[in-house]
């Protein structure tokens, strides 16, 4: 994708950004899976998370929106489903 966005529709836009996001959240998926995740990898999931449902909301994809779980603060449903993911593997 070049620098000028300007051509391109919002839809567009979060598809890339959802691609982008959805290989962060496969590589930390799988580096907890292995059992080598770092608390930065936790923190690169929940952003990725967050990311794609402020994406999602801002073009109106309702459904993608309440797939992601709340990513706000420590007591999230996504920060409690990956850290007892990670205790679990560890």
């Amino acid at each position: 994708m070049s620098d000028d966005l300007s051509g391109f529709s919002l839809i567009e836009l979060f598809r890339a950004e959802a691609e982008s996001q959805t290989q962060t959240l496969s590589a930390g998926l799988l580096s907890l899976e292995r059992g080598d995740a770092s608390a930065a990898t936790l923190e690169s999931l929940m952003r990725a998370a967050h990311s794609i449902k402020g994406a999602a909301r801002i073009v109106g994809l309702d459904a993608a929106v309440s797939v992601v779980p709340s990513t706000t603060g420590s007591g999230s449903s996504l920060h409690t489903s990956i850290c007892s993911c990670a205790a679990s593997i560890s």
